[in-house]
């Protein structure tokens, strides 16, 4: 017997899934190499989109945190929104000066990147939440349309 992937593409959790199961596969020439191909394609045949999809969302949270870090690290996030709610009290108390004001600005303007990072993120995961097929889950480019 032969094992059919199904279009279920290479993912992460249905290869631990299987490996899960005390049974090993590998692909050698095109060809599935299984230890039980009867239990092997009963996991496969069990894998769904949801699985799939909850495998590839840690990775796209993931990318969107390295973007965040790799602009602005963890301590410089810190100081900024430290800074930021310095300057929203001396707003209140008693106005900004044009400085603190240019620079109340540029640190809204950063916090507004982090959010679009983070809208993306979510998009991109709702977005393959609501695909109906393998096929389109695999067709699915979620690198793409991130904020510069």
């Amino acid at each position: 017997m032969s094992v059919d992937f199904k279009g279920k593409g290479a993912y992460k959790s249905l290869a631990a899934m299987i490996e899960h199961s005390s049974n090993w596969f590998y692909i050698k020439d095109d060809t599935v190499v299984c230890s039980d191909p009867v239990a092997v394609q009963a996991i496969i045949d069990s894998y769904t989109i949801s699985d799939a999809v909850d495998c590839i969302v840690p990775e796209i949270r993931d990318f969107a945190g390295s973007m965040i870090s790799a602009r602005y690290p963890t301590y410089k996030q810190m100081n900024m929104l430290a800074r930021q709610a310095e300057l929203a009290d001396i707003r209140l108390r008693m106005g900004l000066t044009a400085p603190e004001a240019t620079e109340f600005q540029a640190l809204e303007a950063v916090w507004n990147w982090i959010k679009s990072v983070r809208t993306t993120s979510n998009v991109h995961e709702q977005n393959m939440r609501s695909l109906p097929t393998f096929e389109a889950l695999n067709a699915y480019d979620w690198k793409a349309g991130w904020p510069e």
